[in-house]
């Protein structure tokens, strides 16, 4: 039996789809092979399947999809199985995007021709959160005349990443000197 939600999602009327083998759906013999032994060898080892695949709405649409399979009785596989699919195609394009994107990203961020980094500052905000909360009111005053709590502060800045440009300016590979990550902070 077919519901009218699987249906609608690959384009086929439940009098088409009763009775037929589901090498209908499928993208091609070789996907449909693999989803079969690779879900039913998860039935037999655990109970029950997980995969994604591509099939083929009646339009000629390929879908991604999310198969989930459970035998009807455990100790027989033969005796057919239950299953669910999701429609998981906006969901690998969004996946598709965001891969492409941060390809852009990256790409801009390696090949600027200006020294660029991503700092991590959040350790240095809960060291000054907890100067203001010891009634430190001028931090700029304190860290210039402290200057053991502005190096410390400087050495909380976690770099995440930095371009070409700056590893050249900086002539080093490895993790830059706190006190150059941490504008205004002492020269050591």
């Amino acid at each position: 039996e077919v519901n009218n939600g699987f249906c609608n999602m690959v384009g086929r009327s439940r009098e088409e789809l009763i009775g037929q083998s589901a090498l209908i759906l499928y993208h091609g013999l070789e996907e449909f092979n693999r989803v079969g032994s690779e879900d039913y060898g998860l039935m037999e080892r655990q109970g029950a399947g997980v995969s994604e695949t591509k099939w083929v709405h009646k339009n000629g649409q390929i879908l991604d999809v999310l198969l989930s399979l459970a035998p009807i009785d455990p100790a027989n596989l033969s005796a057919g199985v239950t299953f669910t699919a999701q429609d998981i195609t906006e969901r690998k394009k969004a996946e598709q995007e965001l891969r492409e994107s941060e390809m852009r990203y990256r790409g801009l961020f390696d090949n600027m021709p200006v020294a660029v980094k991503e700092e991590d500052l959040s350790a240095v905000k809960l060291f000054l959160d907890s100067l203001s909360s010891s009634g430190i009111t001028n931090l700029r005053t304190y860290l210039k005349e402290n200057k053991q709590a502005a190096a410390y502060c400087a050495s909380l800045v976690k770099i995440i990443k930095r371009n070409q440009a700056a590893v050249d300016l900086f002539e080093e590979e490895g993790p830059l000197p706190a006190w150059q990550t941490f504008p205004g902070s002492p020269d050591p």
